[in-house]
């Protein structure tokens, strides 16, 4: 059989070219491709997009740990708490201590100074001789004093007597009136010049008493000026002598404080060499301002009680120390916080809190109102701070927002201000 007619009979069949297959096919097979490029589309953005935010994870949590690794540890006296309180309101104040009474002992007249064997830092008491001057002259002008006042008696009973006569004479008619009235002058005047003559011998005795010089108070000898040998001159200063037992502060107050100030406000004294306070009250108040400064003169006395105990016995105040303390004015309600933990390298104040987990440092700006000095340190009353709030002291350090810290022990509440007594606030 031919070739050509065996394939005839094993016919095969044709496959069907994209153009001859129906139009509802072709659209399906379109439709599948785009569906399963779609898939794969989306399966591969998604897992790019899964790949990349567990790489962000991985660094959020690298991150983390380094940030972790990184707290600020906090010892407890880093942390205090802020405190309602009531406290005192104050004025500051600070001068020099002077004595309440000293005296300049100056030589009454001139001429060379004998006995003077007090050096400074002696005690001396009223009426004690100090010194006393060579009196040569004033002696002899005493001892010629009481001559002329024997002379003046003499003269004047001598006249007496001539009265006396002449007073009997004249009721025995053998003088006139005339000469007995001059006889009576005469007696008058006599009796004068007695009088002046021993006012004069009192002035002379006076002149000699002033050649010794006396203390007019108790105190101490503050300054010698001359030595024994010496010449003064009249009203030449020879010796300063203070009472140390009374002492004053002259302490300059702006005008604006010096308004809260009144008399008999208490005041607390910080004086060098001592370490406790001395209590002290507003004496004084100047009605006038300095011209320089413009600020008000307050006189404040140190309580005497003070002095007399043992405190000044071990540390005794001198004249000229230098002292500042606290005028209290007034009480005042608000919260309080150290003030070594006011930050102020910003232009508004504030404060490192720490966050309620205790694991972030915040910062927060406050309003600065009055200070007080208790437990040895300086508190000052703010606002924007709730009470219990903790806040960092400022042996903390500068720490950033945000900061991430760690504390060591939980704070224990510091409590200085719990004892009002021995405060004191200022006012800003």
């Amino acid at each position: 059989m031919p070739r050509r007619h065996r394939e005839n009979l094993y016919p095969v069949p044709s496959q069907p070219s994209f153009a001859d297959l129906p139009h509802s096919d072709m659209k399906k097979k379109l439709l599948w491709t785009l569906v399963l490029a779609t898939l794969a589309l989306l399966l591969w953005g998604g897992t790019r997009a899964w790949q990349r935010q567990r790489d962000h994870a991985v660094a959020l949590a690298q991150d983390e740990t380094a940030r972790q690794s990184l707290r600020i540890r906090l010892a407890p006296d880093d942390i205090t708490m802020a405190e309602r309180r009531r406290m005192p309101l104050q004025v500051p104040a600070s001068g020099s201590l002077r004595a309440l009474e000293s005296v300049s002992i100056r030589a009454q007249y001139g001429g060379q100074i004998q006995d003077l064997r007090l050096r400074e830092g002696e005690p001396v008491r009223a009426g004690q001789v100090l010194f006393s001057i060579a009196a040569e002259d004033a002696a002899a002008r005493l001892q010629q004093a009481r001559q002329q006042a024997q002379a003046a008696q003499a003269e004047w009973q001598m006249a007496q007597r001539d009265a006396d006569n002449s007073r009997a004479l004249a009721g025995q008619g053998f003088i006139s009136p005339t000469a007995l009235a001059n006889s009576e002058a005469r007696q008058q005047a006599a009796r004068a010049n007695h009088q002046a003559a021993l006012a004069g011998v009192e002035v002379a005795r006076k002149g000699l008493g002033d050649s010794r010089a006396t203390s007019p108070l108790d105190g101490v000898v503050a300054r010698r000026h001359l030595q024994t040998g010496e010449v003064v001159s009249a009203g030449q200063a020879v010796l300063d002598i203070v009472d140390v037992r009374h002492f004053e502060l002259q302490a300059e107050v702006s005008a604006q404080d010096a308004l809260h100030v009144r008399a008999s406000q208490p005041a607390q004294l910080q004086v060098e060499g001592l370490r406790a306070p001395l209590p002290a009250e507003v004496t004084r108040i100047s009605p006038a301002t300095q011209s320089g400064s413009r600020s008000v003169p307050v006189f404040l006395r140190v309580l005497p009680d003070v002095l007399d105990g043992g405190q000044a016995a071990a540390a005794p105040l001198r004249d000229g120390l230098f002292a500042r303390g606290e005028i209290t004015t007034g009480e005042v309600d608000a919260v309080l916080v150290p003030q070594t933990a006011i930050r102020t390298d910003r232009p508004l104040p504030y404060v490192l809190l720490l966050t309620e987990d205790r694991q972030r440092i915040l910062h927060r700006t406050v309003q600065v109102g009055a200070r007080m000095r208790a437990g040895g340190q300086v508190w000052v009353a703010v606002e924007g701070l709730a009470d219990g709030t903790p806040i960092l002291t400022g042996a903390a350090g500068l720490l950033s927002d945000g900061t991430l810290v760690q504390v060591d022990e939980p704070p224990a509440a510091n409590s200085p201000i719990a004892a009002p007594a021995g405060a004191a606030a200022v006012q800003p």
